[in-house]
């Protein structure tokens, strides 16, 4: 054995002399306080040090800086600055020697102060847990102290197993032959991430919808999200930190870092002012691209075809497709442009533009219609229908012009408002066509419409107003009831007082039989008084439902009478706008038309009985007499 002059704060020689520690808990709060400096060169206090070891309280803490300062104030007057200084930083830093006995042992580092025991201490990467071992060839006893204050050596003061577990371990032979963990820090927690909602299916391609006759309909991938100006497209929410943890050391660990929610958004969206909401500018499409990047758009952009892929395609908005839309497909929006449209259903507000041809669709556009030609089809137009080629075993119907300038029309019907334009008519062996021109069926239709939805209406009106009557009926009888009832229940109470003032005589003359009786009678009356009360709250509440039925039919009647009045004055102005948008009764060929082509106009008719060749055939009026005009089909070459 060897002795080692070991240098003790005066701090710790008060501590030591009072009893609050001995000399191992001031060595260990030593080395604990140059590690700390090591780790993150701050400099801790012993006595901050010696409390978190649960060495000493703070109490005894503050006894032993008061005891300081006492000797600091001790000092004799003349001591000179240099001395009194010294004296000072002696009392609360400087080391004093003492001599200790040192052993040294395979678990000793470089100035360590320790019994040699047979266990050895091992700390976890993480520093979250120290186990304890025991040694290979040494005896393996050791005290619960020993243990204790080779813990305080290695600097391990937080989540120290409690002495009786420690005891447990060092006296049973199976136990303490094993690793067991001694010290157990706390885990930091982790936080949450923050994260985005989408208030819409940023993914809406499904595999196929089911319909309400209970099959699934392949082609019907779901609706195509869509939002309206000023509604809410994102919510973020920005995430939780995470709680710190404690080493073994005593020392915080902090948590993991949150990841990084980095969302950007184009120019027709916008942030709260919180920036946890994003919001759209427009009408349109909202979407969240791979790289984070929200925005809505005004159109909807299809790369390739519309077809098993994509599925029927919903959007109220510009459809930009590269490819064709195939057969048994719909495609529904503002409007649509393509490269082909192959036996689908089409139905836009506005434009469509087909850079190819049209193959036994069925076509509805509220715009123009621009395309390369067009082969056993169905098309209505509110706006010019434009074909490059021809127009082949279709039907066709526009409320503007229909113009086939270098093509061909062959076995097809047409019916347009501001006539017809085309190169040729019909072949020596097509079926003949038919052109309608100057008449506009699309308002018959819409007026044919609005006609039926007010007979709709008139037929509910008619129907409520029986049911008023009912109701009204209904109400009359209950009235009756209830006054009925009333003269019972004005009769009933008389009776009622009459029993009462029977009861009170009876009980006079001490005639018990008669008091059975009128009290019986009595009793039978106040239940048919019950009963009576019951039903007149049945014939009120029924009757207030009756009156409150009445009134919301009333309401019904009185807007289905607005709304038919509104009806026939949409029939009004579409039949003004009608007359005021004259038709054109024309047609024009820049090459040949062929005999049984059957032409007509709003008031006559014509099938041409050879071919002819550049002629213009229009409808105009013809004098028949000096007090009448009719209106025929003429054929005259252009000027």
């Amino acid at each position: 054995m060897s002795t080692k002059k070991t240098r003790v704060p005066r701090f710790g020689n008060i501590a030591i002399d009072n009893g609050f520690a001995t000399h191992m808990d001031i060595f260990g709060a030593i080395k604990e306080q140059k590690r700390l400096k090591n780790v993150s060169q701050t400099h801790q206090l012993i006595g901050d040090i010696l409390i978190e070891m649960g060495v000493i309280t703070e109490e005894q803490r503050d006894f032993i800086l008061t005891t300081q300062n006492a000797l600091r104030e001790e000092l004799p007057a003349d001591t000179d600055q240099q001395a009194k200084k010294e004296v000072i930083q002696g009392l609360e830093d400087s080391p004093e020697e003492v001599e200790k006995p040192v052993e040294k042992s395979a678990d000793m580092g470089e100035g360590s102060v320790e019994k040699s025991i047979g266990y050895y201490i091992k700390v976890s990467e993480d520093k979250l847990n120290a186990s304890i071992s025991p040694k290979d060839s040494i005896d393996h006893s050791a005290t619960l102290t020993e243990i204790k204050e080779l813990l305080q050596r290695k600097g391990i003061l937080y989540g120290i197993m409690d002495d009786k577990s420690i005891n447990r371990y060092l006296e049973e032979p199976r136990e303490h032959q094993k690793t067991w963990i001694i010290a157990q820090g706390k885990a930091p927690e982790p936080g949450i991430d923050p994260d985005m909602r989408l208030f819409f299916d940023n993914d809406p391609i499904k595999t196929g919808t089911m319909t309400e006759e209970g099959f699934i309909d392949w082609k019907d991938h779901g609706q195509i999200p869509q939002v309206k100006e000023g509604d809410c497209i994102a919510e973020i929410d920005p995430g939780r930190a995470g709680t710190e943890g404690k080493d073994i050391y005593g020392q915080s660990v902090p948590p993991p870092k949150l990841n990084i929610l980095d969302i950007k958004y184009g120019r027709n969206a916008y942030k709260s002012e919180d920036g946890l909401r994003i919001y759209s500018k427009i009408d349109g499409r909202p979407q969240l691209s791979g790289n984070r990047y929200l925005d809505v758009f005004t159109d909807l952009r299809i790369s390739g075809d519309i077809g098993i892929e994509t599925g029927h395609v919903n959007f109220d908005g510009c459809i930009d497709v590269s490819g064709s839309i195939n057969k048994g497909y719909q495609v529904n929006g503002k409007s649509l442009r393509c490269k082909e449209i192959n036996g689908a259903e089409i139905q836009v507000d506005g434009d469509i533009i087909v850079m190819g041809g049209v193959f036994g669709a069925n076509i509805k556009s509220g715009g123009k219609l621009k395309v390369g030609h067009i082969n056993r089809s169905k098309i209505e137009a509110v706006g010019d229908i434009a074909v490059e080629n021809e127009i082949v075993d279709s039907a066709i119907e526009t409320n503007g012009s229909c113009v086939i300038e270098k093509g061909t029309i062959l076995s097809s019907e047409i019916v347009a408002k501001k006539g017809v334009k085309t190169k040729e008519i019909g072949t020596e062996v097509a079926k003949p066509s038919s052109l309608f021109v100057g008449i506009d069926n699309k308002v018959k239709r819409d007026i044919k419409t609005l006609r039926d939805e007010i007979a709709e209406k008139e037929m509910r009106l008619k129907d409520l107003e029986s049911l008023v009557v009912e109701l009204k009926n209904r109400s009359d009888g209950i009235n009756i009831e209830l006054g009925e009832i009333a003269q019972e229940q004005d009769g009933s109470m008389v009776r009622h007082r009459h029993l009462v003032e029977k009861m009170k005589e009876s009980a006079q003359t001490d005639d018990n039989g008669l008091m059975e009786r009128v009290e019986e009678a009595k009793k039978n009356l106040e239940a048919r008084i019950k009963q009576i009360d019951k039903i007149v709250e049945k014939l009120m509440e029924e009757d207030e439902q009756i009156l409150e039925n009445i009134d919301e039919h009333q309401k019904e009647i009185t807007e289905i009478g607005h709304e038919v009045g509104l009806l026939e004055s949409k029939i009004d102005h579409v039949i003004d706008l009608a007359e005021q948008d004259e038709g054109v009764p024309v047609v024009k060929v820049s090459g040949n038309v062929f005999p049984g082509t059957i032409i007509s106009g709003p008031h006559s008719s014509i099938t041409l009985d050879k071919q002819y060749h550049k002629v213009n055939i229009f409808e105009t009026k013809i004098k028949c007499d000096t007090s009448s005009q009719e209106r025929r089909m003429r054929i005259s070459s252009p000027r």
